[in-house]
């Protein structure tokens, strides 16, 4: 066998034997980014106040007396309204990637937040200038997504962090709709708010890692059409309180 056959056979087998242990390690390099935690809020710490939006929808017509012919059977209605809502227990999971790591407890991570709540809503509406119903039930449940940018430190920060205390502190958006479950001829409300984040991580004694998280939203007093009554002014927010588990490091 001649020196260059050799030499080809030689590189085929270091190809066939090194090069899935290289891929290996490069997927486990960047497998080792990913966060994934599960977290539920406190109860009745999940706390709602949406925007004010405006809502037109058919109601039907009460007739006294002879009926006209040809009569409408509903009419349509115009309100600005605004939901108030409490959620007993909000569920999350926490999807987290480190796209820049300064050192083994120094992040910078981008975070998914699908979370769910068994809420309760109330709201406050007006026809024209006259206020049509305060406290009036609106509905069940919520739906939130935030996406942000963090700076994490110390436990939890890396798959590699080495101290047993952290903190992490984040910016980005929080897209909601609410109410998941509605009253007949009620709109639901989408909107998006500008949201904050920090908490505190530990380990146990276990090596679990443990999280309560404070998520803060603020946004737009007003949803457009902007047919606002002055007396339902004030900026929408939403303040969370969590406490999560986290399930796996990648």
């Amino acid at each position: 066998m001649g020196r260059i056959q050799k030499s080809i056979i030689l590189s085929i087998i270091s190809f066939v034997f090194l090069f899935p242990n290289q891929l290996i390690n490069a997927q486990e390099q960047k497998r080792s980014k990913i966060f994934k935690s599960i977290g539920v809020s406190l109860p009745f710490l999940d706390i709602i106040k949406s925007p004010v939006q405006y809502l037109s929808y058919p109601v039907p017509i009460n007739y006294t007396g002879l009926i006209p012919p040809n009569s409408p059977s509903t009419t349509t209605v115009s309100e600005n309204s605004r939901l108030y809502g409490v959620s007993l227990v909000t569920f999350s999971y926490y999807y987290r990637y480190n796209f820049f790591e300064f050192s083994d407890n120094k992040a910078i991570g981008f975070n998914i937040i699908p979370s769910i709540g068994i809420s309760y809503f109330s709201g406050v509406s007006d026809v024209g200038t006259q206020m049509k119903s305060e406290g009036a039930f609106r509905g069940f449940g919520n739906f939130n997504l935030p996406f942000l940018i963090e700076y994490e430190f110390g436990a939890g920060s890396t798959s590699e962090a080495t101290r047993n205390h952290g903190y992490f502190f984040g910016i980005g958006v929080n897209y909601s709709l609410i109410p998941l479950i509605k009253i007949p001829d009620f709109q639901t409300f989408s909107y998006f708010q500008f949201t904050i984040s920090a908490g505190y991580r530990y380990m146990k004694s276990s090596k679990k890692l443990r999280e309560f998280n404070l998520l803060l939203g603020i946004g737009n007093s007003y949803n457009p059409p902007n047919n606002q009554e002055p007396e339902m002014g004030g900026y929408s927010f939403e303040v969370r309180l969590s406490y999560v588990k986290f399930i796996k490091t990648l």
